[in-house]
């Protein structure tokens, strides 16, 4: 859909799709429907409506946010701490008010909805550039008309907020045309002068596209792994903290937790992005060795907060003083919610500029698959393996007492487990600098396969 429509009616659906389900969440709640069911249908749409919006903000941010795109998208992603934050105070008001429940949280979540739809309406779609540029006319290729050796190395204009033309995308293309009568010998070359329009790829080709970039795969794998630990910590932080005397009260635990883990994210992601953009700056040319430094820069500065974060947050594990235990959390999430800017910006350097909303839908996917909702399960399992006693209600018994040395092995295999996220980053650094081949493009046409497709030359610049 984001190669057809502008990004107006794309959002106008996903926030229209949101604002119903959570309305229509809070109608089969307790106070009024009661249908568990209902609820569940609704909180589906729900994360169908997210999925939509997810797949286009990050893109519109880097089209429109100019040299401060970091830092707009790092502020986008700040949303979700601070939204956690306020849903701790906002829940706990709602859990304590007479007369209310989960319905009315999700009645006001509604209202809230409602109006950032009709603001999103009032904006000029106009002065807003396509989501995609599917069907966009493909580079003026420089090949000359005669025998000699076509010149690979003109630079590239910009073409996003970043200054990159993306590693990966084609810097040279000859358009070849074929009708169905004629054969392979016939084909003609169309005028390397003339622009020629890319022929639209499909869902199937363009995730099949993604998927061919080594470096776009490294990274995205690292993501999961660096989002698996952050919802295994979010998870089973508020028990582990109980779990090992830091905090005494559920209560006191749930809520201090999470307020210092939104803390971190408030704090931590829109500096991340602030530094993003000055390491961006360092490399602000237009010739491909750019976007290769441009971005193997980038997937350093994220290693290195990540590595950061991941030694400030190991001593919770050994740390016995509440003061020290937060202190040292706050410190390394705070590194760690640093990152999401430059992963982010990363992905989308990682595939060509048309390619960025189902690279980022497929990234989405991904990260659910191989790291959020497999995480919380595998660490549950493990924390009930290595501390048996420490489940439940039970997390505050004697029995419990005895078994911390489990729980603090949990939380070292876990930043253990985050060990992957670096080194899978590190070798994404170095496809980038070894060069990664460009990843195939095809279509399949009429007549012999290659009607209106797009080909890249090689090194001698003949097809």
């Amino acid at each position: 859909m984001v190669h057809r429509h502008r990004w107006r009616p794309m959002v106008i659906l996903g926030s229209s799709l949101w604002t119903f389900s959570v309305w229509a969440s809070a109608f089969a709640g307790p106070s009024f429907a009661g249908n568990y069911v209902a609820l569940l249908l609704a909180r589906m749409v729900s994360g169908v409506s997210e999925a939509i919006l997810q797949c286009i903000a990050p893109p519109l941010i880097q089209k429109t946010g100019g040299k401060h795109a970091g830092v707009w998208l790092a502020l986008y992603y700040t949303a979700i701490p601070a939204g956690t934050a306020g849903g701790y105070v906002f829940g706990s008001v709602v859990a304590n008010a007479e007369g209310m429940d989960f319905d009315t949280a999700f009645a006001f979540e509604g209202a809230v909805g409602f109006l950032l739809l009709a603001c999103c309406c009032y904006i000029d779609d106009d002065r807003l550039p396509k989501l995609s540029d599917g069907g966009a006319p493909a580079e003026s290729p420089s090949v000359s008309t005669d025998d000699e050796t076509p010149d690979l190395s003109a630079p590239l204009a910009p073409t996003d907020s970043f200054g990159a033309s993306n590693v990966v995308r084609k810097r040279v293309f000859v358009a070849r045309e074929l009708h169905p009568e004629d054969g392979p010998e016939d084909a003609a070359l169309i005028d390397p002068g003339t622009p020629r329009r890319r022929a639209p790829l499909t869902f199937r080709e363009e995730i099949s596209t993604c998927l061919s970039s080594q470096i776009f795969v490294l990274i995205v794998f690292s993501y999961s792994v660096y989002t698996g630990v952050i919802i295994a910590i979010s998870t089973f932080g508020s028990s582990f903290v109980l779990a090992l005397g830091i905090l005494d009260t559920e209560k006191k635990a749930s809520v201090t937790f999470g307020l210092i883990a939104s803390a971190a994210g408030i704090i931590g992601t829109p500096l991340g992005g602030a530094y993003i953009d000055r390491v961006k700056a360092r490399h602000s040319g237009h010739t491909e060795e750019d976007d290769r430094q441009r971005l193997a820069a980038i997937l350093e500065a994220v290693r290195r907060m990540i590595l950061m974060g991941t030694l400030l947050t190991w001593p919770i594990s050994v740390v016995r003083r509440p003061s020290l235990f937060m202190s040292f959390f706050f410190l390394g999430m705070s590194f760690l919610f640093a990152s999401t800017s430059g992963m982010n910006i990363a992905i989308m350097l990682s595939v060509e500029p048309r390619l960025i909303p189902n690279a980022i839908a497929l990234c989405t996917f991904m990260i659910h698959l191989f790291g959020d909702v497999p995480s919380p399960i595998v660490v549950g399992l493990l924390k009930d393996w290595l501390a048996p006693s420490c489940i439940g209600e039970n997390v505050t018994s004697d029995a419990c007492k005895e078994e911390r040395g489990g729980i603090r092995d949990t939380l070292i295999y876990i930043f253990l487990w985050m060990t992957w996220s670096i080194v899978l980053l590190w070798y994404a650094k170095r496809a980038v600098l070894k060069g990664e081949p460009n990843t195939k493009e095809t279509r399949t046409g009429r007549g012999n396969g290659t009607d209106g497709a797009v080909l890249p030359l090689n090194e001698t610049g003949i097809i």
